[in-house]
């Protein structure tokens, strides 16, 4: 079968519209995460006489640059003695930080202990000033606080950062799980987590742009959620760990590539349904340990571990039924347009345009 091939050139006004579209997205995407959700660090506190015991997990996203071990428990000291502040009445308690490294998932973890002026023997005796996460957008910072049979947490963020003032103490949490409300709060975080996430948005849409026969539709989705699937459970259990630094501007590579892929064979006029397979599974193992990244932040019961992994798992493919409901039908009336291929030339530019700010973005 012969295609006509997209002409060089388009007409003055389509290229002027789709140049409009791509620097206002360029424009918009300059300040934007492609995840849009919180990201959360956690400390416990555990008093005993005038020290408290510290345990510090930043948040996944957050970075500490020193060239070495001892540099980095120095750099660790002065940054949370400056942004994590611990009072015992009008005097500080002074952090020590014992150890500093980056855990096997990627993310920060400080030990050490708070020296206070004074015995603390409940929290109602300490004022606390977390801001060590403004950089990072939406987070939030939990702070667990024991003190021999009283336990109690403290959740900070952009709007709430002292204790006590606009943080509230809260009970513990209680250690018996419920293993329904476990599974359908990993279901809703799965969900949640595609739909926040628009690169696995983009990265999918720009895959199934030109797959057109609702088997070869079936095919290449099959193909894309095994594959995330495989190394999303591999990463969830700690066999397979790569840090965030690395996977995420991979998949922001791996959009421009499917846009490129996708414009290349717009002007041949050959979906080449061989080589998008084969893209997709490959792409998809590391969305996968892109999914897996959310996980890292999130605590799960250790009894739970498989079922949790399994429906936030379920959860992804279910907002991806969401995403394909909406994107099929549209798809279907941009083949009936007799601009079709600078439509979906138009929005592969946009969207490789996109990714290409988030790839410049993840690299600083």
């Amino acid at each position: 079968m012969h295609h006509r091939a997209v002409p060089n050139t388009l007409p003055t006004r389509v290229r002027r519209g789709l140049g409009f579209v791509l620097f206002a997205a360029l424009f918009l995407s300059a300040t934007a995460q492609a995840h849009n959700t919180v990201t959360t660090g956690r400390t416990q506190l555990t008093a005993s006489g005038t020290n408290l015991s510290a345990r510090i997990d930043a948040p996944p996203a957050f970075v500490l640059d020193a060239p070495d071990e001892d540099g980095l428990r120095a750099e660790s000291q002065r940054y949370y003695s400056e942004n994590f502040s611990v009072r015992r009445g009008d005097a500080a308690c002074q952090l020590e930080v014992e150890k500093a490294n980056y855990t096997d998932t990627g993310y920060l973890r400080v030990t050490g202990n708070f020296a206070c002026p004074a015995p603390v023997t409940r929290l109602e005796d300490l004022t606390l000033r977390a801001t060590a996460y403004d950089s990072l957008g939406k987070w939030e910072h939990k702070v667990n606080f024991s003190a021999g049979s009283s336990h109690s947490y403290l959740l900070f963020n952009a709007g709430a950062q002292d204790y006590p003032g606009a943080v509230k103490a809260l009970p513990a949490e209680p250690v018996r799980v419920d293993p329904w409300a476990n599974a359908w709060s990993f279901f809703k975080l799965g969900v949640r987590h595609i739909l926040t996430g628009y690169d696995h948005i983009l990265f999918l849409l720009l895959a199934i742009l030109l797959v057109r026969g609702w088997l070869n539709l079936l095919i290449l989705i099959t193909i894309f959620t095994a594959a995330h699937s495989v190394t999303l459970i591999l990463a969830g259990l700690g066999i397979v760990v790569l840090p965030g630094a690395i996977i995420e501007p991979i998949i922001a590579l791996s959009i421009i590539y499917m846009a490129w892929l996708n414009i290349r064979r717009l002007r041949s006029g050959d979906t080449g349904e061989s080589e998008r397979r084969i893209t997709t599974g490959g792409f998809g193992l590391i969305h996968g340990l892109g999914f897996a990244g959310i996980l890292a932040a999130t605590p799960i019961p250790q009894s739970q571990v498989v079922p949790s992994l399994a429906l936030f798992n379920v959860g992804v493919e279910a907002g991806q039924l969401i995403i394909l409901a909406v994107a099929v039908p549209l798809l279907l009336l941009v083949d009936r347009s007799r601009h079709r291929r600078r439509i979906l030339v138009g929005a592969s530019l946009t969207f490789g345009g996109l990714a290409l700010v988030w790839f410049i973005q993840r690299l600083l």
